[in-house]
């Protein structure tokens, strides 16, 4: 599974996406068994999963900044997810 993470702030009264100013972690929870990834300087994310169902959102600091999303996963396919965050 790979995407971007976007920062969603309000300027001017409109909303807006930008570039996270920090790495922030992607994680992926599945039963027991817990994923995770850091973003890179553009809020950039890859994490290799198994096939399966996965609970996803993105950390700051060990904080949800983003609301969890429910990915179904199939074997050999590739997966994009935008994360939108705020913070």
């Amino acid at each position: 599974m790979f995407g971007d993470v976007r920062r969603r702030v309000h300027s001017d009264g409109k909303t807006v996406s930008q570039l996270p100013t920090e790495t922030l972690e992607v994680i992926a929870v599945s039963g027991n068994q817990r994923f995770s990834s850091a973003t890179g300087r553009a809020g950039k994310f890859l994490i290799v999963l198994p096939p399966g169902t996965f609970d996803v959102w993105v950390e700051r600091a060990g904080q949800p900044v983003s609301p969890r999303q429910r990915v179904r996963l199939d074997a050999n396919v590739d997966h994009r997810l935008d994360m939108p965050v705020s913070y």
